[in-house]
């Protein structure tokens, strides 16, 4: 089990990253959290077992289809206990 704090920056808001993120961790049984960031960026947290955190993180890279990723950072981060699905803030950052 791993969770990982990462950054997404490029045209990543407005084009379906948030959504098909959350689409993405869902069919690998991952949990966590999504959010624009004021600075036009995406940020996400993403737990689960090692090798569906590991796909989810390869497809953040690339993101949506109307996406492009210039930028991507990742942080790994204590696992959080009882975390049951991933969800989409509409708050930002």
């Amino acid at each position: 089990m791993k969770r990982i704090h990462g950054l997404a920056r490029g045209r990543v808001q407005g084009v379906f990253y948030r959504k098909s993120a959350e689409e993405k961790a869902d069919a690998l049984n991952c949990t966590g959290w999504i959010r624009n960031l004021p600075d036009g960026g995406v940020e996400f947290e993403v737990q689960g077992d090692d090798g569906r955190v590991d796909d989810f993180l390869r497809w953040a890279r690339r993101g949506s289809s109307a996406a492009r990723v210039d930028e991507f950072e990742q942080y790994e981060m204590d696992p959080v206990e009882g975390e049951k699905e991933f969800r989409t803030s509409f708050e930002n950052g």
